[in-house]
């Protein structure tokens, strides 16, 4: 299997299921007299008690895996570049084709560097942007596929732990209105705070709004929550995200 497929599974669901049909089976051929003292300690026959063992270590493999697991593999292979202190993201739609948008955050870095770079996707027609913090500058870097990158060069160099400080500013614009209508961050780094927020003017109406939390770049939700498509602000506020998670905010326009 391809790593990506394998990294793919390790992430789904699937792999809670298969830790916990592995743990219950074990359970299954221990010696009767051991099997005896666990249903006694759950007060139960051996049916149920299989199947408080396989809820268990569901819900434990996943909680190991996202808090824990994530974090220890990525670090060992130097995968992780920073800590995020903090990453604060609004959008705000004056109409359905102009849309503000600012994101701003500060990391710690892992390692001595005087550039990063800031990625984003678009998918309406055109957009400009503006780095505010002082002293520093941008380049595009040439496309090579869906996603708009900017190397962004520092006014001096970091030097390892030391914190850097990023705010952009974004006008979108989606004149013929193909912008896919979702708000989303991806939690690559360990971040201490995630704060989204999506900001509508009185003109438009909308049908529908979900907050979401997706394992990895899978279709797994282990959060959802249908909001009130009657309001103007939604947030979506997180101390802590879970790590190698996809925050979102998705909507529909009421036609």
């Amino acid at each position: 299997m391809e790593k990506s497929k394998i990294r793919a599974f390790f992430e789904s669901i699937l792999s809670d299921i298969a830790a916990s049909i592995l743990t219950t089976a074990l359970f299954n051929v221990l010696p009767q007299n051991v099997r005896e003292v666990a249903t006694q300690l759950f007060s139960s026959s051996i049916l149920v008690t299989s199947i408080f063992i396989f809820i268990f270590t569901f819900l434990l493999f996943n909680y190991i895996k996202t808090n824990i697991l994530y974090y220890v593999v990525y670090v060992d292979k130097q995968i992780i570049e920073r800590e995020y202190e903090f990453y604060y993201y609004t959008m705000f739609y004056v109409t359905r084709e102009l849309i503000q948008c600012q994101i701003h955050y500060r990391y710690k870095s892992f390692s001595a560097i005087d550039t990063d770079t800031f990625i984003f996707k678009w998918t309406g027609n055109d957009y400009t942007i503006e780095i505010l913090s002082e002293g520093y500058s941008l380049n595009k870097i040439e496309k090579t596929d869906d996603y708009e990158r900017y190397l962004v060069i520092f006014p001096r160099k970091i030097q390892k732990n030391q914190s850097v400080e990023l705010k952009f500013n974004l006008k979108l614009y989606d004149k013929n209105q193909t912008a896919v209508p979702i708000m989303q961050y991806n939690v690559n780094h360990p971040l201490k705070k995630l704060k989204m927020e999506l900001r509508f003017s009185g003109s438009i109406e909308l049908e529908h709004v979900c907050r979401q939390c997706f394992i990895g770049n899978s279709n797994y939700a282990t959060q959802s929550e249908d909001c009130d498509a009657s309001e103007s602000e939604y947030l979506l506020c997180e101390e802590k995200p879970l790590f190698l998670h996809k925050y979102c905010l998705n909507w529909k326009y009421r036609i």
